[in-house]
């Protein structure tokens, strides 16, 4: 991953935050520069365009994730089972804490004339490199009797990031059923979070330990 100075982050903060909440075709560089206080040249300087910029972002995100999967999955003594726990404890704090990114990344992978650009590249590449890390924690909870045999790395994925995405994605509603105050992200963390932690795992521990029926 590139190394970025405090001036190049603040630059990228700034422009994530314009592009979830306006839109990247919406979104100038004039616009950034201003919100982010600096000039247009300094800008062109550091990322060259705005699509550049973007690439950036993404390289800088999806790149940091790699990484802290990696040392949840790969560089440490847990046993499978509790590595695949500790996988969903950072998959939900980090959809919860990135969900402007989220937002962007689910727009460019689901436009159909992005499906040959940089940013799809490097989704799709993160998101295969990240699937092989999984893919050894479950081999090895199979090769120890932990683990079914016929476990989809694939569906496993889908089922995790699905409802994960989806309670993040829906925070009124949820705050609605729960009954917690309007922009309480505070509670909001300390009951539907916390639940949907505490539900997920016993879900996929019960799908990877478990003989079911095909």
């Amino acid at each position: 991953m590139s190394e970025y100075n405090d001036k190049q982050l603040h630059i990228m903060e700034i422009a994530l935050e314009l592009f979830s909440e306006q839109g990247f075709t919406r979104t100038s560089v004039r616009n950034i520069a201003d919100a982010a206080e600096v000039n247009l040249a300094m800008i062109s300087y550091y990322f060259g365009s705005k699509q550049e910029l973007l690439e950036a972002i993404f390289e800088k995100h999806l790149s940091e994730k790699t990484s802290e999967i990696d040392a949840i999955l790969v560089n440490n003594t847990s046993e499978p089972l509790q590595k695949i726990e500790r996988l969903v404890d950072y998959f939900i704090l980090s959809f919860y804490q990135n969900r402007r990114f989220n937002k962007i990344m689910i727009r460019e992978t689901t436009i159909e004339a992005q499906k040959d650009s940089v940013i799809f590249s490097k989704i799709i590449k993160s998101r295969m490199d990240n699937r092989k890390m999984i893919d050894a924690v479950i081999k090895k909870g199979q090769e120890a009797g932990i683990f079914r045999k016929d476990v989809d790395v694939i569906m496993l994925a889908c089922i995790m990031i699905g409802a994960i995405n989806h309670i993040i994605s829906n925070t009124p509603y949820y705050s609605l059923v729960y009954n917690i105050p309007d922009n309480d992200g505070e509670a909001y963390k300390n009951k539907v979070i916390k639940k949907l932690s505490k539900e997920l795992k016993t879900m996929l521990k019960a799908y990877l330990t478990n003989d079911t029926e095909k």
